[in-house]
């Protein structure tokens, strides 16, 4: 699946999912911040950080499945396929486990010591970390779901599935504040929404891909020997590359104020508008660089990266521009003065630095696909 209609249809279905996921983040975060608070907002950003960060914790196995999913699925050996994808779900049942004891060790020995958070919102935050645990361990294992469609690059599927789960999550959020009810409902609906996508894409994946099994498998093997010899250096990658753009929202309730997380992460929400345009086209690029790589189509790699970076730059650089002149006047008219108070010299800084990255971005994401990590 590579040619330039299907690549076409992709990156429609992904333009299509951000416009959704822009119009309902836009609509919902003021309703989200005026019944939370500057401190509710921010508890709940920082419980966003500490399930990014236990996300991790996948070790790259869903990024290193999609890789071997579109190389074996190339090939039509679906023998191979259907073995990496039990190992791969036996991984990540593993971490999902994991991942539960560790937020509940998060809640009890961290939360109440570590961040600046009002003393009677601890028991709130500490129940809340240890549902993002109960959220990872089903959201591990049912990533293979969405690996399988993305290494098949099936995106009508993972957009149309994604655009309806956050329509109806955002109503439930909705009518969840609209009620009383604070982060507890917030973070009991993120459980309810990765268990609605996990059925869709297992329905659609027993009528598309009928010659992919779901099942358990061995943590061992030559499956497990391929898949990790690439996730492990993906996984540090990750950590290096992601996990430092997100620790300043775990130091700001650290060192100052959990309060001060709203407008921080407000100021990189409007920045992120450069990420939004990009990456439906940029994530079309790995496994579409995974499938040239299996026939060894270096001429077609070459296009790709040399395209792609000129497209990505033409569309991020204005977009980067309008962002750094307009960016505090419509952050400000969006929430409202009223309910935030922003830095005037932080967006500058923010727009610069996703600026870089979305310069590389093109670069960074073939390399992957090629396991030059």
């Amino acid at each position: 699946m590579s040619n330039s209609r299907e690549l076409s249809r992709n990156i429609s279905w992904n333009y299509l999912q951000a416009g959704t996921s822009l119009v309902v983040y836009f609509l919902l975060t003021p309703i989200v911040v005026g019944h939370l608070g500057e401190v509710g907002y921010g508890i709940w950003v920082l419980l966003k950080a500490i399930l990014f960060y236990l996300r991790f914790l996948d070790l790259g196995f869903h990024n290193a499945l999609v890789k071997y999913v579109a190389e074996s699925g190339e090939r039509r050996d679906w023998r191979t396929v259907n073995g990496l994808i039990a190992t791969t779900t036996s991984v990540l049942l593993a971490a999902g486990v994991a991942a539960l004891v560790l937020s509940v060790a998060i809640a009890y020995l961290v939360v109440p010591h570590a961040f600046s958070v009002p003393p009677e919102r601890i028991p709130e935050l500490r129940l809340a970390t240890v549902l993002i645990g109960v959220d990872l361990l089903f959201a591990f294992p049912c990533s293979v779901l969405g690996a399988v469609f993305e290494g098949r690059q099936r995106f009508d599927v993972l957009s149309g599935v994604s655009m309806a789960v956050s329509i109806l999550a955002a109503l439930a959020i909705v009518a969840g504040l609209e009620a009383g009810y604070g982060i507890l409902a917030l973070v009991t609906i993120e459980i309810g929404a990765t268990l609605l996508a996990a059925l869709l894409f297992a329905l659609f994946m027993r009528r598309l891909c009928p010659e992919i099994r779901l099942s358990l498998g061995r943590i061992g093997g030559p499956h497990l020997s391929r898949i990790s010899g690439y996730s492990t250096w993906t996984s540090l990658n990750e950590i290096l590359a992601e996990g430092g753009a997100e620790v300043e929202k775990l130091l700001i309730p650290m060192i100052l104020s959990v309060s001060l997380l709203t407008p921080y992460s407000l100021i990189c929400a409007v920045s992120a508008v450069i990420f939004l345009a990009i990456t439906p086209l940029t994530d079309t690029f790995f496994p579409l660089s995974s499938a040239y790589d299996a026939r060894d189509d270096r001429a077609r790699l070459r296009q790709l990266l040399l395209r792609g970076t000129k497209v990505v730059m033409a569309i991020s650089l204005p977009l980067a521009v309008a962002v750094t002149a307009y960016g505090e006047s419509f952050l400000l008219a969006w929430i409202g003065e009223e309910h935030i108070t922003v830095p005037h010299t932080v967006l500058p800084l923010i727009v610069a630095s996703f600026s870089v990255t979305a310069f590389i971005l093109t670069a960074t994401t073939i390399l992957l696909a090629l396991a030059k990590v």
